[in-house]
């Protein structure tokens, strides 16, 4: 792409060579079209006032606008300034200004970056001796959960004279947005050094908040001592050995690893006095970059690299030293695979590309072309804390005027608006969405995106919100299952013609859930002319089987020749999985919906069940942090949440719910009762965020609807035909197909009168019960029968039937679903090979994965990238089973596994189930 260099100081002031120094920059990721920048400029007309520098334009003009409290005529008033947004557009400052006594910091607000009408407000005003040093603010925006959209501001700066010489600091708030004056207001200092020593820190603590919501800092050391990571403690009080409180997403104590009492590994044994740039990370794994500075005659100079040595264990991390020696390094974490860190060294940009296992790729250490290295990759690499693709000046290495000196770093080039296209994760109102920004900045990227299904093949409306109309997919054989499937792409910027493909996936409705291709796996193009910004796909067909539920989630990935997505497809996982990257968030390439709407009507109580999978490769606890949604709390004042046939329980309008010690590929469902809301306005979310350690990995919600009783009971005749059909084709009940033809022609645009719903009800009442004791699932946990019964007693009653009648199918639906994946599920095929290698490994079965290992990576590859599915499957396990009837000596578990699969290589989803089955045997035995 073309890239174009844009002046920012006025003309009258382009002749210095002083003031503008040390800038900083910022993009609103609400507006991407919005820029702030920073520098020691003064007011050119002698005011009070110093100015930052606005763009509306995306940095094509700029302006002054004078907010920063200074001094009439000072020759720097201010310096040391930095500045970020939070997710809503609020702005927030951090700098050093005159008048003072030493150096005296503000910590400024402004809701209005571009103007100076209102005032921005001073939350922080510390005017101390010597006083802080350097300032570095950084900001996050909390997406969930207790204190959501709370503003989370840290500042790392060098508060002298601190403590026994201890004089690196963070200054934060964990609720910036709502903070009032008089200064502190509500800010917290507290000393991340916990070393003292004879001198004090050198200046430069550089904040930097990791996506899974944890700060991290950088420490400027001069001294020897080991310089350490930072770690976020989440606060809370402990009563009984239980915490009774937990600071969302964010950590607000912080505290030094003490290589003494810790058993993590230290970072860095050398002196670093000089600036060290903050961690970012994009990737799959952490990266901290660290520069030593030592002279050569004490060793060679070292960039070190470190990362954890599992994904899992976040605080741990190895480090390898003899890098190449570079000025000023700065760092980026590559996505799927790859590593890198870049290494600024004027006049050629250097790049080290590092392996996943973090040794030397073999162009390590050499001074490379870095547009040739990465120009397949270079939409995908960020070298600073990037705000949206596109905007490419981040002003960190200072140039002088007429210096002839060119910075020192090096930016690889994004890709062009023209060709960046998205999904978008969220729309608020026809004014107010997603518009491609990375990672997405709402909490609720499930809900409202433009990814949806239809039952016919015309796209539907638009509400007034601008939101597309979903309607849940039918099953079924012949026409009975057809669906489409519609997305609406976009770019921001015209000027060339492409054209998009989309491909379309579903996965089972609630967490977890590994997705499945939604008819043809070539997907959909979509051609976009050279003037297009917006367009809705044509139609994609897809079958949702009979066998199959039809309460699902719906995803989308879309890409061109230059805009690929991010690797790995959700095409045979979950979002979050294998690692705890948000596939989702992270990738605008992407988009799902995961929220039930269900019309509701009448006075009963309300039962839905959705299913949790343990997507991940390891025995974990799933946490899901619940909560009903705001606008829902004045109607659903209560709800009650169950683990079916375990213990887990939830009484709150929100918590936590924990799923203990799920084994790979389990499913567990949980009952979600809520009270009745016919009177309400809706729909009504009940909103779930599935944790992994600290990071929301995948969420979803369930939304009952309040309607008019014809149309609740029309959704209902609707989804009764479903279950039938479903029965039907698992148990051979014939009845059950000439029954859901007749339900669903009693519907008319969408509704059934009451005569017509009761008759329904009477006549096929009988059969609910029987496909009640067909499906009735470890002693009927789901309670069907009960439910039956219920409904037996309530109809002709309109005030009840409605809500019973949804009861009962959505407990006979997910007993169906929980029979079936009893057996096996063609879904968990990918996650099933990727467990059984992580298993052979761990237990070092060096034989057996010496001979799976290829043949597993290649069919895994294959899968993900549609060139092969569950038919292939039993050619993969016909390929790998002889090495593994091998490992049959050591349990008779595995004896049964094997002749299991052995049984069943005619049927995919009987395979995946004895395979799943051998794996936890040999994870058992082995």
């Amino acid at each position: 792409m073309a890239v174009s260099v844009v002046n920012m100081i006025p003309n009258a002031l382009s002749n210095e060579t002083f003031q503008d120094s040390e800038p900083n920059l910022a993009v609103n990721p609400a507006n991407p079209l919005e820029i702030a920048g920073t520098a020691f400029t003064v007011d050119p007309g002698g005011g009070s006032n110093a100015p930052i520098f606005v763009s509306t334009d995306g940095g094509q003009t700029w302006s002054l606008n004078l907010i920063l409290p200074s001094v009439a005529g000072s020759f720097v008033g201010t310096f040391d300034i930095t500045l970020r947004f939070a997710a809503s557009g609020l702005l927030y400052l951090a700098f050093l200004r005159q008048p003072s006594t030493g150096l005296r910091l503000d910590v400024l607000r402004t809701g209005n970056f571009s103007t100076p009408s209102p005032a921005p407000t001073i939350l922080v005003d510390a005017d101390t001796s010597p006083g802080p040093d350097q300032p570095f603010i950084q900001v996050a925006t909390q997406l969930g959960g207790n204190g959501a959209f709370h503003d989370h501001v840290y500042i790392g700066d060098n508060d002298r004279p601190g403590t026994s010489t201890r004089t690196s600091t963070v200054e934060f708030s964990n609720d910036a947005a709502n903070a009032t004056p008089p200064s502190p207001s509500g800010f917290v200092k507290q000393i991340v050094e916990s070393r003292g020593t004879a001198f004090q820190d050198a200046p430069q603590v550089r904040p930097a908040i990791h996506p899974d919501g944890r700060p991290r800092r950088r420490l400027g050391d001069g001294r020897e001592p080991v310089q350490c990571p930072l770690r976020a403690r989440r606060a809370g009080r402990r009563r009984q050995g239980r915490r009774q409180g937990r600071e969302e997403r964010l950590g607000a104590v912080l505290r030094v690893h003490r290589a003494a009492a810790d058993r993590r590994r230290r970072l860095d044994r050398g002196r670093s006095s000089q600036q060290l740039e903050p961690l970012h990370r994009l990737g799959r794994h952490e990266q901290r970059h660290v520069h030593d500075p030592r002279p050569p005659l004490a060793g060679p100079r070292r960039n070190l690299v470190g990362r954890p040595a599992d994904p899992h264990e976040r605080d741990e991390c190895v480090s390898r030293d003899q890098l190449a020696w570079r000025r000023r390094p700065a760092l980026s974490a590559g996505n799927g695979k790859r590593h890198f860190a870049a290494l600024g060294d004027a006049p050629r940009a250097n790049l080290e590309r590092l392996r996943d296992d973090h040794r030397p790729r073999a162009r390590d250490g050499a001074g490379v072309d870095a547009r040739q290295e990465l120009r397949p990759l270079r939409r995908r690499l960020r070298l600073r804390a990037r705000a949206r693709e596109g905007l490419l000046r981040d002003l960190l290495g200072e140039q002088h005027a007429g210096s002839g000196e060119l910075p020192e770093r090096r930016y690889l080039p994004a890709l062009d608006s023209n060709r960046d296209f998205y999904v978008r994760d969220w729309t608020d109102n026809a004014t107010s969405g997603d518009d491609g920004v990375e990672p997405s900045t709402h909490p609720y990227f499930f809900t409202t995106s433009d990814v949806w299904n239809r039952r016919s093949n015309a796209p539907g409306p638009f509400n007034a919100n601008d939101q597309p109309t979903n309607e849940n997919p039918r099953n079924g054989s012949g026409v009975h299952g057809r669906n489409w499937a519609f997305a609406r792409i976009r770019r921001n910027a015209t000027g060339v013609a492409d054209t998009v493909n989309a491909k379309f996936l579903f996965s089972e409705f609630g967490t977890g859930s590994n997705f499945q291709v939604a008819g043809a796996a070539t997907g959909t193009n979509v051609p976009f002319a050279a003037s297009e910004l917006v367009k809705t796909s044509p139609a994609h067909q897809w079958q949702l089987p009979a066998t199959t539920s039809s309460h699902l989630c719906l995803a989308v990935e879309t890409s061109t020749a230059t805009d690929p997505i991010v690797a790995p497809s959700l095409l045979g996982h979950a979002p979050g999985w294998p690692t705890t990257d948000l596939m989702v968030l992270n990738d605008n390439n992407k988009a799902q919906r995961n929220m039930g709407v269900y019309p509701v009507s009448g006075s009963t109580p309300l039962e839905y069940f959705v299913i949790v999978h343990n997507a991940a490769l390891l025995v974990r606890d799933v946490i899901l942090d619940y909560g009903v949604a705001p606008q829902a709390r004045e109607f659903l004042r209560e709800l009650a949440l169950a683990e079916v046939g375990g213990k887990a329980r939830g009484t709150k309008l929100s918590g936590t719910l924990i799923l203990n010690a799920m084994q790979p590929g389990e499913n567990r469902w949980v009952r979600i009762r809520l009270p009745a809301v016919a009177k309400a306005q809706g729909p009504l979310p009940v909103v779930f965020f599935e944790r992994h350690g600290t990071s929301r990995v995948n969420g979803f919600a369930v939304a009952p609807q309040p309607a008019e009783p014809s149309l609740a009971g029309g959704a209902n005749a609707l989804f009764h035909a479903d279950v039938l059909r479903r029965a039907a084709a698992l148990f051979g009940l014939e009845k059950a197909d000439a029954a859901a033809d007749a339900a669903e022609k009693r519907v008319r645009e969408g509704r059934i009168d009451p005569a017509g719903y009761a008759k329904l009800l009477k006549g096929d009442l009988p059969l609910l019960e029987e496909v009640a004791k067909h499906s009735s699932f470890r002693r009927d946990v789901f309670a069907a029968a009960a439910a039956a019964t219920t409904l037996g007693q309530v109809i002709g009653k309109a005030a009840a039937v409605t809500n019973s009648h949804s009861n009962l199918l959505q407990a006979l639906d997910a007993g169906l679903t929980a029979g079936q994946k009893a057996h096996g599920d063609t879904a968990d095929i990918v996650q099933t090979v990727s467990w059984m290698l992580a298993v052979l490994r761990r237990h070092k079965l060096t034989a057996a994965l010496k001979a799976v290992e290829q043949p597993s990576k290649k069919f895994v590859s294959a899968y993900e990238h549609g060139r092969v599915g569950a038919d292939g499957y039993p050619t993969y396990v016909r390929q790998v089973l002889p090495a593994l009837e091998k490992l049959g000596s050591k349990g008779q578990s595995i004896k049964d596994a094997l002749a299991a699969m052995k049984a069943n290589l005619g049927d995919p989803r009987l395979l995946q189930g004895a395979h799943h089955r051998l794996v936890a045997a040999i994870d058992a035995e082995a």
